[in-house]
Protein backbone atom coordinates (compact mmCIF):
# COMPACT_ATOMS: atom_id res chain seq x y z
CA UNK A 1 0.00 0.00 0.00
CA UNK A 2 2.90 2.25 0.95
CA UNK A 3 4.99 1.54 -2.58
CA UNK A 4 1.55 2.71 -4.35
CA UNK A 5 1.14 6.00 -2.25
CA UNK A 6 4.50 6.68 -2.97
CA UNK A 7 4.21 6.08 -6.68
CA UNK A 8 0.84 7.71 -6.65
CA UNK A 9 2.72 10.77 -5.35
CA UNK A 10 5.87 10.82 -7.90
CA UNK A 11 3.80 10.34 -10.58
CA UNK A 12 1.70 13.22 -9.31
CA UNK A 13 4.91 15.28 -9.19
CA UNK A 14 6.07 13.80 -12.88
CA UNK A 15 3.16 15.28 -14.37
CA UNK A 16 3.18 18.97 -12.21
CA UNK A 17 6.85 19.44 -13.68
CA UNK A 18 5.59 18.76 -17.21
CA UNK A 19 3.14 21.93 -16.63
CA UNK A 20 -0.15 19.13 -16.19
CA UNK A 21 -2.97 19.64 -13.79
CA UNK A 22 -3.11 15.88 -11.71
CA UNK A 23 -7.10 14.99 -10.83
CA UNK A 24 -8.12 16.61 -8.11
CA UNK A 25 -6.09 19.13 -8.42
CA UNK A 26 -6.82 23.09 -10.43
CA UNK A 27 -4.30 25.89 -11.70
CA UNK A 28 -5.01 29.56 -10.28
CA UNK A 29 -3.24 32.49 -10.39
CA UNK A 30 -1.12 31.92 -7.75
CA UNK A 31 -0.79 28.01 -8.96
CA UNK A 32 -1.44 24.72 -8.94
CA UNK A 33 -3.83 23.82 -5.57
CA UNK A 34 -5.91 20.85 -4.60
CA UNK A 35 -9.27 21.31 -5.38
CA UNK A 36 -10.37 21.60 -1.46
CA UNK A 37 -8.32 24.09 -0.86
CA UNK A 38 -8.49 27.83 -0.51
CA UNK A 39 -6.20 30.86 -1.03
CA UNK A 40 -6.56 33.77 1.09
CA UNK A 41 -4.69 36.70 1.73
CA UNK A 42 -3.00 37.00 4.79
CA UNK A 43 -4.69 40.08 5.97
CA UNK A 44 -7.72 37.65 5.70
CA UNK A 45 -6.97 35.16 7.93
CA UNK A 46 -6.00 37.82 10.76
CA UNK A 47 -8.85 39.32 13.13
CA UNK A 48 -7.47 42.91 12.86
CA UNK A 49 -5.16 42.86 10.21
CA UNK A 50 -1.45 44.31 10.77
CA UNK A 51 -0.06 46.30 13.25
CA UNK A 52 3.31 47.91 14.47
CA UNK A 53 4.77 47.66 18.15
CA UNK A 54 5.21 50.12 20.48
CA UNK A 55 8.01 52.39 20.33
CA UNK A 56 11.02 50.90 22.42
CA UNK A 57 11.71 53.95 24.63
CA UNK A 58 15.74 53.19 26.44
CA UNK A 59 14.37 56.06 29.65
CA UNK A 60 11.82 53.23 29.73
CA UNK A 61 13.63 49.64 29.63
CA UNK A 62 14.37 47.36 32.40
CA UNK A 63 10.86 47.85 34.59
CA UNK A 64 7.18 47.35 33.04
CA UNK A 65 5.95 44.50 30.92
CA UNK A 66 7.49 41.96 28.88
CA UNK A 67 8.62 42.92 25.64
CA UNK A 68 9.20 41.22 22.51
CA UNK A 69 12.47 42.37 20.44
CA UNK A 70 13.22 41.52 17.47
CA UNK A 71 15.98 39.09 18.76
CA UNK A 72 13.60 37.15 20.62
CA UNK A 73 11.73 35.84 17.08
CA UNK A 74 15.06 34.03 16.00
CA UNK A 75 14.60 32.46 18.99
CA UNK A 76 13.18 28.67 18.18
CA UNK A 77 10.52 26.94 17.96
CA UNK A 78 8.85 29.61 19.77
CA UNK A 79 9.60 32.95 21.65
CA UNK A 80 10.84 32.08 24.88
CA UNK A 81 9.14 34.41 28.07
CA UNK A 82 11.50 33.72 30.33
CA UNK A 83 14.29 35.51 28.50
CA UNK A 84 12.38 38.68 27.61
CA UNK A 85 13.28 42.30 28.63
CA UNK A 86 11.01 44.79 30.48
CA UNK A 87 9.58 48.01 29.12
CA UNK A 88 7.56 50.66 31.06
CA UNK A 89 4.13 51.44 29.65
CA UNK A 90 0.85 52.75 30.36
CA UNK A 91 -2.13 50.41 30.58
CA UNK A 92 -3.47 52.35 27.12
CA UNK A 93 -0.24 50.91 25.30
CA UNK A 94 -0.48 47.87 26.93
CA UNK A 95 -4.24 47.59 25.71
CA UNK A 96 -3.12 48.93 21.86
CA UNK A 97 0.06 46.63 21.96
CA UNK A 98 -0.88 43.65 23.87
CA UNK A 99 0.55 40.19 22.47
CA UNK A 100 -1.19 37.61 22.97
CA UNK A 101 -1.44 33.55 23.01
CA UNK A 102 -1.06 32.26 19.54
CA UNK A 103 -0.57 35.80 17.95
CA UNK A 104 2.53 35.72 14.90
CA UNK A 105 5.25 38.57 15.14
CA UNK A 106 7.47 39.21 12.30
CA UNK A 107 10.73 41.53 11.50
CA UNK A 108 10.08 44.33 9.43
CA UNK A 109 13.68 44.88 8.32
CA UNK A 110 16.83 43.04 7.71
CA UNK A 111 20.29 42.65 6.68
CA UNK A 112 19.46 40.01 3.81
CA UNK A 113 16.72 39.37 1.87
CA UNK A 114 16.41 36.30 2.68
CA UNK A 115 15.71 37.26 6.42
CA UNK A 116 12.75 39.64 5.97
CA UNK A 117 9.52 39.45 8.27
CA UNK A 118 11.29 36.47 9.73
CA UNK A 119 8.10 34.95 11.52
CA UNK A 120 7.48 33.54 15.06
CA UNK A 121 4.81 32.67 17.53
CA UNK A 122 3.83 33.39 21.16
CA UNK A 123 2.45 29.79 22.05
CA UNK A 124 2.32 30.52 25.69
CA UNK A 125 -0.58 32.88 27.86
CA UNK A 126 0.85 35.83 29.33
CA UNK A 127 -0.66 38.24 30.73
CA UNK A 128 1.16 41.17 30.45
CA UNK A 129 3.41 41.49 27.29
CA UNK A 130 3.60 44.34 24.53
CA UNK A 131 6.17 44.41 20.98
CA UNK A 132 8.80 46.28 19.87
CA UNK A 133 7.72 48.76 17.36
CA UNK A 134 10.61 46.70 14.65
CA UNK A 135 7.86 44.29 14.25
CA UNK A 136 4.60 43.25 13.51
CA UNK A 137 2.07 41.29 14.80
CA UNK A 138 -1.04 39.91 13.66
CA UNK A 139 -4.02 37.51 15.18
CA UNK A 140 -4.42 34.63 13.66
CA UNK A 141 -8.63 33.95 12.80
CA UNK A 142 -8.68 30.07 14.17
CA UNK A 143 -11.83 29.56 12.95
CA UNK A 144 -10.44 29.67 9.17
CA UNK A 145 -7.04 28.29 10.11
CA UNK A 146 -4.71 26.67 12.57
CA UNK A 147 -1.64 29.15 14.24
CA UNK A 148 0.84 26.49 14.24
CA UNK A 149 0.02 25.81 10.16
CA UNK A 150 0.01 29.34 9.68
CA UNK A 151 3.01 30.03 11.24
CA UNK A 152 4.85 26.58 9.19
CA UNK A 153 3.28 27.78 5.53
CA UNK A 154 4.93 31.88 6.93
CA UNK A 155 8.03 29.95 6.66
CA UNK A 156 7.92 27.69 3.85
CA UNK A 157 9.17 28.63 0.35
CA UNK A 158 5.92 29.21 -1.15
CA UNK A 159 5.26 32.20 0.88
CA UNK A 160 8.85 33.38 1.64
CA UNK A 161 8.84 33.63 -2.46
CA UNK A 162 5.97 36.03 -1.89
CA UNK A 163 7.36 37.43 0.98
CA UNK A 164 10.46 38.66 -0.60
CA UNK A 165 8.97 39.75 -3.98
CA UNK A 166 7.02 42.26 -1.97
CA UNK A 167 10.11 43.32 0.35
CA UNK A 168 12.19 46.69 -0.66
CA UNK A 169 15.72 47.36 -0.72
CA UNK A 170 18.18 50.23 0.04
CA UNK A 171 20.61 49.82 2.56
CA UNK A 172 18.70 47.54 4.21
CA UNK A 173 15.87 45.61 2.94
CA UNK A 174 12.19 46.23 4.17
CA UNK A 175 8.56 45.32 4.38
CA UNK A 176 5.60 47.52 5.43
CA UNK A 177 2.09 46.14 6.79
CA UNK A 178 0.12 46.56 3.20
CA UNK A 179 2.88 44.54 1.41
CA UNK A 180 2.78 41.32 3.94
CA UNK A 181 -1.43 41.77 4.29
CA UNK A 182 -1.42 40.70 0.59
CA UNK A 183 0.53 37.36 0.90
CA UNK A 184 -1.41 34.78 -0.44
CA UNK A 185 -1.82 31.78 1.55
CA UNK A 186 -2.78 28.28 0.56
CA UNK A 187 -5.83 26.99 3.13
CA UNK A 188 -7.01 23.46 3.68
CA UNK A 189 -9.70 22.51 5.99
CA UNK A 190 -8.92 23.32 9.85
CA UNK A 191 -8.46 18.99 10.23
CA UNK A 192 -6.25 19.08 7.14
CA UNK A 193 -4.46 21.77 8.92
CA UNK A 194 -3.27 20.52 12.40
CA UNK A 195 -2.24 17.60 11.49
CA UNK A 196 0.23 19.47 8.89
CA UNK A 197 0.68 21.70 11.64
CA UNK A 198 1.97 18.10 14.06
CA UNK A 199 4.29 16.79 11.46
CA UNK A 200 6.06 20.08 11.34
CA UNK A 201 6.03 21.25 14.70
CA UNK A 202 7.76 17.69 15.11
CA UNK A 203 10.28 18.45 12.66
CA UNK A 204 10.36 22.07 14.47
CA UNK A 205 11.46 19.69 17.63
CA UNK A 206 14.32 17.88 16.49
CA UNK A 207 15.90 21.21 14.89
CA UNK A 208 15.69 22.64 18.08
CA UNK A 209 17.36 19.57 20.04
CA UNK A 210 20.15 19.72 17.53
CA UNK A 211 20.67 23.52 18.22
CA UNK A 212 20.90 22.72 21.25
CA UNK A 213 23.33 20.45 21.29
CA UNK A 214 25.41 22.32 19.26
CA UNK A 215 24.95 25.28 21.88
CA UNK A 216 26.40 22.67 24.63
CA UNK A 217 29.04 21.46 22.12
CA UNK A 218 30.04 25.28 22.23
CA UNK A 219 29.85 26.17 25.70
CA UNK A 220 32.49 22.83 26.77
CA UNK A 221 34.48 24.05 24.10
CA UNK A 222 34.56 28.09 25.54
CA UNK A 223 35.24 26.33 29.00
CA UNK A 224 38.36 24.32 27.32
CA UNK A 225 39.98 27.44 26.09
CA UNK A 226 40.10 29.03 29.09
CA UNK A 227 41.09 26.15 31.17
CA UNK A 228 43.90 24.80 28.57
CA UNK A 229 45.22 28.87 27.44
CA UNK A 230 45.32 30.03 31.37
CA UNK A 231 49.52 30.54 30.42
CA UNK A 232 51.21 28.91 33.21
CA UNK A 233 55.22 29.85 34.62
CA UNK A 234 56.99 27.80 31.59
CA UNK A 235 55.39 29.28 28.71
CA UNK A 236 57.40 31.83 26.90
CA UNK A 237 56.07 35.35 26.89
CA UNK A 238 56.47 38.04 23.23
CA UNK A 239 54.77 40.19 21.80
CA UNK A 240 52.58 39.46 18.54
CA UNK A 241 54.73 41.30 16.24
CA UNK A 242 57.22 38.60 16.87
CA UNK A 243 55.59 35.60 16.20
CA UNK A 244 53.77 36.85 12.81
CA UNK A 245 54.16 39.01 9.57
CA UNK A 246 51.65 41.28 7.78
CA UNK A 247 51.32 40.29 4.46
CA UNK A 248 49.93 42.90 2.14
CA UNK A 249 49.69 40.77 -1.69
CA UNK A 250 47.74 42.60 -3.83
CA UNK A 251 45.14 41.03 -6.16
CA UNK A 252 47.12 41.81 -9.82
CA UNK A 253 46.19 38.58 -11.39
CA UNK A 254 42.06 39.43 -11.12
CA UNK A 255 40.91 36.74 -8.86
CA UNK A 256 37.23 37.35 -8.01
CA UNK A 257 36.72 34.78 -4.87
CA UNK A 258 35.95 38.23 -2.86
CA UNK A 259 35.73 36.97 0.81
CA UNK A 260 34.28 38.11 4.12
CA UNK A 261 35.04 37.23 7.57
CA UNK A 262 32.16 36.51 9.68
CA UNK A 263 31.99 36.38 13.30
CA UNK A 264 30.25 33.07 13.64
CA UNK A 265 31.58 31.14 10.23
CA UNK A 266 34.94 32.68 9.76
CA UNK A 267 35.19 32.86 6.49
CA UNK A 268 32.13 32.45 4.02
CA UNK A 269 31.82 34.21 0.21
CA UNK A 270 30.99 37.95 -0.18
CA UNK A 271 27.82 37.04 -1.52
CA UNK A 272 26.63 34.71 1.22
CA UNK A 273 27.29 37.28 4.24
CA UNK A 274 25.08 40.33 2.50
CA UNK A 275 23.07 38.12 -0.09
CA UNK A 276 25.17 40.09 -2.69
CA UNK A 277 28.27 40.80 -3.82
CA UNK A 278 29.29 44.46 -2.08
CA UNK A 279 32.67 44.72 -3.32
CA UNK A 280 34.02 47.18 -6.06
CA UNK A 281 33.84 46.50 -9.19
CA UNK A 282 38.19 46.94 -9.24
CA UNK A 283 39.72 44.23 -7.19
CA UNK A 284 43.24 44.95 -7.81
CA UNK A 285 43.81 46.93 -4.73
CA UNK A 286 42.08 43.88 -2.75
CA UNK A 287 44.13 41.79 -0.59
CA UNK A 288 45.10 38.13 -1.32
CA UNK A 289 44.44 35.20 1.54
CA UNK A 290 45.97 31.65 1.02
CA UNK A 291 45.82 28.53 2.98
CA UNK A 292 47.03 29.53 6.62
CA UNK A 293 46.95 33.08 6.19
CA UNK A 294 44.97 34.84 9.39
CA UNK A 295 42.21 38.20 8.63
CA UNK A 296 40.43 40.36 10.61
CA UNK A 297 38.27 43.39 10.09
CA UNK A 298 40.29 45.92 12.27
CA UNK A 299 36.77 47.62 13.21
CA UNK A 300 35.00 43.74 14.53
CA UNK A 301 37.90 41.91 15.72
CA UNK A 302 36.30 42.62 19.32
CA UNK A 303 33.33 40.78 17.66
CA UNK A 304 35.24 38.21 16.79
CA UNK A 305 35.60 38.57 13.08
CA UNK A 306 39.21 37.34 12.76
CA UNK A 307 39.76 33.59 11.45
CA UNK A 308 42.24 31.40 9.64
CA UNK A 309 41.64 31.05 5.81
CA UNK A 310 41.66 27.24 5.11
CA UNK A 311 40.80 26.92 1.32
CA UNK A 312 43.21 25.82 -0.86
CA UNK A 313 41.86 28.09 -3.87
CA UNK A 314 43.28 31.63 -2.96
CA UNK A 315 40.50 34.32 -1.90
CA UNK A 316 40.61 38.25 -1.67
CA UNK A 317 39.26 40.45 0.94
CA UNK A 318 38.98 44.11 1.15
CA UNK A 319 41.98 46.72 1.45
CA UNK A 320 40.17 47.57 4.62
CA UNK A 321 41.13 44.22 6.03
CA UNK A 322 44.56 43.02 8.07
CA UNK A 323 45.88 39.88 6.74
CA UNK A 324 49.18 38.25 8.09
CA UNK A 325 51.24 34.98 8.51
CA UNK A 326 52.38 32.97 11.57
CA UNK A 327 56.06 32.18 11.48
CA UNK A 328 56.38 30.99 14.91
CA UNK A 329 53.29 29.74 16.12
CA UNK A 330 50.30 27.84 14.65
CA UNK A 331 47.72 30.07 13.44
CA UNK A 332 44.75 27.98 15.03
CA UNK A 333 46.76 28.13 18.67
CA UNK A 334 46.82 31.73 17.37
CA UNK A 335 43.36 32.28 17.66
CA UNK A 336 42.33 30.28 20.43
CA UNK A 337 44.95 32.01 22.75
CA UNK A 338 43.02 35.45 21.62
CA UNK A 339 39.84 34.43 21.96
CA UNK A 340 40.31 33.98 25.98
CA UNK A 341 39.22 36.36 28.48
CA UNK A 342 43.15 37.69 28.46
CA UNK A 343 43.01 37.79 24.89
CA UNK A 344 39.83 39.61 24.37
CA UNK A 345 40.67 42.45 27.24
CA UNK A 346 44.03 43.16 25.16
CA UNK A 347 41.91 43.87 21.91
CA UNK A 348 39.69 45.47 23.51
CA UNK A 349 42.19 47.59 25.55
CA UNK A 350 43.99 48.57 22.34
CA UNK A 351 40.55 49.48 20.47
CA UNK A 352 39.13 52.25 23.71
CA UNK A 353 42.40 53.73 22.74
CA UNK A 354 42.32 54.16 19.15
CA UNK A 355 40.72 56.89 17.71
CA UNK A 356 39.07 54.84 14.89
CA UNK A 357 38.00 52.34 17.81
CA UNK A 358 39.22 49.52 15.07
CA UNK A 359 42.65 47.41 15.93
CA UNK A 360 45.82 48.26 13.17
CA UNK A 361 48.52 45.52 12.68
CA UNK A 362 50.82 47.49 14.69
CA UNK A 363 48.37 47.68 17.49
CA UNK A 364 47.75 43.53 17.12
CA UNK A 365 51.95 43.36 17.01
CA UNK A 366 52.32 45.05 20.56
CA UNK A 367 50.00 42.55 22.14
CA UNK A 368 51.76 40.12 24.35
CA UNK A 369 51.04 36.59 25.16
CA UNK A 370 52.16 33.12 26.26
CA UNK A 371 52.55 30.67 23.72
CA UNK A 372 53.32 26.94 25.22
CA UNK A 373 56.39 25.36 23.38
CA UNK A 374 56.09 22.86 20.87
CA UNK A 375 54.72 19.80 21.98
CA UNK A 376 51.69 21.53 24.12
CA UNK A 377 51.11 23.29 21.16
CA UNK A 378 50.54 20.37 19.17
CA UNK A 379 48.13 18.65 22.12
CA UNK A 380 45.91 21.65 22.65
CA UNK A 381 45.51 21.74 18.73
CA UNK A 382 44.55 17.91 19.00
CA UNK A 383 42.32 18.50 21.71
CA UNK A 384 40.60 21.40 19.65
CA UNK A 385 40.58 19.76 16.30
CA UNK A 386 38.22 17.14 17.87
CA UNK A 387 36.31 19.23 19.18
CA UNK A 388 35.92 21.27 16.08
CA UNK A 389 35.57 18.58 14.02
CA UNK A 390 32.47 17.56 16.40
CA UNK A 391 30.75 20.74 16.18
CA UNK A 392 31.12 21.09 12.46
CA UNK A 393 29.45 16.85 12.11
CA UNK A 394 26.70 18.54 14.14
CA UNK A 395 26.26 21.38 12.18
CA UNK A 396 26.15 19.72 8.68
CA UNK A 397 23.50 17.39 10.22
CA UNK A 398 21.45 20.39 11.37
CA UNK A 399 21.88 21.41 7.74
CA UNK A 400 20.63 18.26 6.36
CA UNK A 401 17.49 18.36 9.41
CA UNK A 402 16.31 22.09 7.85
CA UNK A 403 17.49 20.59 4.17
CA UNK A 404 14.79 17.78 4.51
CA UNK A 405 12.28 19.76 6.43
CA UNK A 406 12.49 22.39 3.67
CA UNK A 407 11.56 19.87 1.41
CA UNK A 408 8.42 18.24 3.61
CA UNK A 409 7.20 21.63 3.26
CA UNK A 410 7.19 22.21 -0.14
CA UNK A 411 5.06 18.86 -1.24
CA UNK A 412 2.88 19.17 2.08
CA UNK A 413 1.69 23.04 2.19
CA UNK A 414 0.88 22.67 -1.50
CA UNK A 415 -1.00 19.80 -0.75
CA UNK A 416 1.16 17.92 -3.76
CA UNK A 417 1.22 14.94 -0.84
CA UNK A 418 -2.00 14.69 1.55
CA UNK A 419 -2.11 14.12 5.02
CA UNK A 420 -5.85 13.06 4.75
CA UNK A 421 -6.82 10.37 2.34
CA UNK A 422 -9.81 11.50 0.66
CA UNK A 423 -12.52 8.56 -0.30
CA UNK A 424 -14.53 10.45 -2.55
CA UNK A 425 -12.10 11.41 -5.16
CA UNK A 426 -9.25 8.23 -3.96
CA UNK A 427 -6.37 11.10 -3.72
Amino acid sequence: MKEEIKQEIKQRIIMINRGQVPHAYKQTGKGLLYSKWKYYKLRDLSTKGISNGIFNDPNKVGRGVKLINVIDLYNEPSINVEALSLLEVTEKELSDYKVKKYDILFTRSSLKLEGIAHCNMLTEEVDRIVYDCHIMKMTPNVDIVNPFYLKAYLKGPVARKHIMARAKTTTMTTIGQKDIESVPIAVPPLYEQQKIAEILNKWDELIATQRKLINILEFKRQGLIQRLLKPKNNWKETKIGYIVKEISFKNNDNCNNVMSVSNKYGFIKQEEQFSKQVASKDLRKYKIVSNGDIAYNPSRINVGSIAVYQYDEIGIVSPMYVVFRCTKVSPHLLLLILSTSRGKYNIESYLSGSVRNSLSFSDLAEIKIRIPNDSEQKSIIKIFNSIDNLILLHNEKLLKLKEQQKALMQLLLTGIVRVIKDKSNNC
